[in-house]
């Protein structure tokens, strides 16, 4: 739906978007909420929790 006005679209139509988590976005995340829980930022707490895909 890149570029399409509001004018212009229909019901019916749909869009998509999509968005890799990069380590930075990890670490802007926290500083805007302010949760800096070590197993939310580093990969040794991360394991702790079975997490299994950490971006960085």
């Amino acid at each position: 739906m890149i570029g399409k006005t509001i004018d212009q679209l229909k019901i019916g139509d749909s869009a998509e978007f999509g968005k890799t988590v990069s380590e930075s976005d990890i670490y802007l995340y926290a500083g805007v909420t302010g949760d800096f829980n070590p197993a939310h930022l580093n990969l040794s707490g991360m394991s702790a929790v079975r997490c299994q895909d950490h971006p960085g």
